[in-house]
């Protein structure tokens, strides 16, 4: 076997080396760049997929739930209602024909728009009073605010925005009593009567003045003695 022996120059070698060498970087940037573009890729869809995600979740916190439970109860008797979101209490009472549960022949209310009282309720112990909105009722500005800082609830024009809420029925008469009545027993009341009273029977001396002599008399010799 004949060997042939093939003889390059300094400046052929160095051409075939450079040539080499540029080739493997050449295949390597090809292949970096190829890893880049998977990798953008990936990263496009990851981030698609978190917002999809996202989008979808705040999608489903927006829906509301197709009714709330409220606990109901009267005189001893308590059972569970579903309201409706934007729905009054007394309306879901109404539909709901709870009253017969509860042995109430029918459910207290007159005017329907907060203005009367007959149709409220109160708060419960642990009752998720947050969850209750009351609008649109009747009443003096500072009696609607007197009544939303108390427990008393106006079924007909409150609704209910989430779980937890517990209530109790049949609560005209106490809130009649606090929001009008009691009202004529504070300090200044009493003052008005007294003074009414003190005008009454002086204009009633005066028609009988002869009377009203005897007994000055009577109280002025009462007193010496």
């Amino acid at each position: 076997m004949t060997t042939r022996t093939i003889r390059v120059d300094h400046n052929s070698a160095f051409a075939i080396a450079f040539f080499l060498i540029h080739a493997l970087f050449s295949q390597n940037s090809i292949c970096a760049f190829q890893l880049s573009q998977v990798r953008s890729r990936d990263c496009r869809s990851s981030s698609s997929l978190a917002v999809e995600q996202s989008t979808s979740s705040s999608v489903n916190d927006d829906v509301q739930p197709d009714f709330f439970t409220v606990q109901v109860s009267y005189d001893g008797i308590q059972t569970d209602l579903e309201i409706m979101p934007n729905e009054t209490i007394l309306s879901a009472l109404e539909r709901s024909a709870v009253h017969d549960e509860l042995s109430v022949s029918s459910l207290p209310n007159q005017c329907r728009r907060g203005n009367c009282l007959t149709c409220t309720g109160c708060h419960l112990p642990n009752s998720a009073k947050s969850n209750v909105k009351n609008t649109d009722d009747s009443l003096s500005p500072p009696m609607s605010e007197n009544l939303s800082n108390s427990e008393y609830v106006l079924m007909c024009t409150s609704s209910i925005t989430g779980d937890g809420v517990k209530l109790e029925l049949g609560r005209h008469d106490e809130v009649w009593d606090d929001m009008y009545s009691d009202k004529f027993k504070s300090s200044i009341a009493e003052t008005i009567h007294s003074e009414a009273v003190a005008k009454s029977m002086r204009l009633a001396s005066e028609k009988n003045r002869h009377k009203w002599v005897e007994r000055t008399e009577k109280l002025l010799s009462a007193t010496s003695h």
